[in-house]
């Protein structure tokens, strides 16, 4: 094991014992895999940076939007603990906490960490004050569109119709039970409905034809998922549309097959399926009438996540190793300076493409051998 490597190795053992201790501190509800969920970005985090420190290259800028990206995680982690052992005496903190940390900065983050590398890519000479003004205006142009309706009045959220149509349920089905000292039943809450003059003859029909998973949404009082639905839908879009950002930027790479720096089309695939995850987990969150099963989905979700984090894991690991070989400084410099010169860096996952793909594929010619590089 490399010195680097152990440091890192005893880095994230100290997160994890102050991560524990942290837990003792009054906090929202956090499971086990939403903890290693925490665990494993925060080791991501220190894997970037690493990395970030030991580039010398303009490749580091890529790494530190990295760091900044799996860095957020402390903030998203902080937010459990908004409220309730941080800023308990105003009620307004954790909301606004909340909308502007875990959907407009992290949408922020997620679109200029991938916009930032289209960029760099097709304008690998221009200086880096350019490429970040250029990313930052169009993540926020981004942001802005996506979340046109709240993130110039977010207490709009509110008056969604949806969440409307909750608390004047809600206030029926705590009345009743205060009268009769039970829950409704399915049909008594259908006459509940029926007799609602505050509910237009449309959204009646919408919630009778949902009769079942209403009942089930208002058992489970549960009506935070109901109110941060429309930014988690909004979320979902924005995570597909980061998707298809990816999906050009590999594209173009294919295409024009010009040599970059090693490991980023591995990492970008890997942050597809990242995000396709998100994506999934916006869709779960947004879909409130099936309570149930959105907290299983959600679960099951996590699980994936953690899984892409682990070969995240394994690629950052590769690509340190690279960094840190005395080769990498001039290959990274070449490709800006001379690219003629160089070809494509064959790493292990190419290896073995080229061995057990080769012949079906025919990418042989695409990438080169790395005793070529001279």
């Amino acid at each position: 094991m490399l010195k680097i490597e152990k440091n890192i190795l005893f880095l994230w053992i100290a997160v994890i014992v102050f991560i524990r201790i942290t837990l003792f501190f009054p906090h929202r509800y956090l499971d086990g895999i939403r903890v290693m969920n925490t665990v494993t970005h925060l080791l991501l985090l220190i894997f970037v940076v690493m990395s970030a420190i030991r580039n010398k290259s303009n490749g580091r800028f890529i790494y530190i939007n990295f760091s900044i990206f799996f860095g957020s995680i402390i903030l998203l982690y902080g937010s459990s603990f908004m409220g309730l052992s941080i800023f308990k005496s105003n009620h307004y903190i954790p909301f606004y906490y909340h909308f502007f940390v875990s959907y407009i900065f992290q949408g922020f983050l997620a679109s200029f960490m991938v916009i930032y590398i289209v960029i760099d890519y097709m304008s690998i000479n221009s200086s880096p004050w350019k490429k970040y003004s250029s990313s930052i205006m169009l993540s926020l142009g981004l942001i802005m569109v996506f979340f046109s309706p709240y993130w110039y009045n977010p207490m709009h959220i509110s008056s969604e119709p949806s969440y409307i149509s909750y608390k004047n349920l809600n206030n029926e089905w705590q009345k009743y039970y205060s009268q009769e000292g039970k829950y409704p039943t399915s049909s008594e809450l259908v006459q509940i409905i029926q007799n609602n003059s505050q509910l237009s003859a449309s959204v009646k029909t919408d919630i009778l034809q949902n009769i079942n998973e209403w009942d089930e949404l208002l058992h489970s009082n549960n009506p935070t998922a109901v109110f941060w639905a429309p930014l988690n839908k909004i979320m979902m879009y924005l995570n597909l549309f980061i998707v298809g950002i990816i999906i050009f930027l590999l594209s173009i790479m294919f295409y024009y097959d010009k040599p970059y720096y090693p490991y980023i089309d591995k990492l970008m695939t890997a942050f597809a399926i990242f995000f396709v995850l998100e994506a999934f987990h916006s869709y779960a969150a947004s879909n409130v009438l099936f309570i149930k099963s959105y907290r299983e989905m959600v679960t099951i979700g996590q699980y994936f996540t953690v899984g892409i984090l682990l070969a995240f894991i394994y690629l950052y690991h590769l690509n340190l190793r690279f960094i840190i070989s005395p080769v990498a400084f001039y290959y990274q410099e070449t490709i800006k300076i001379s690219p003629q010169k160089v070809t494509r860096w064959r790493d292990e996952i190419d290896t073995f493409v080229l061995k057990y793909f080769n012949n079906k594929i025919g990418w042989g010619k695409r990438i080169a051998q790395t005793d070529n590089i001279q």
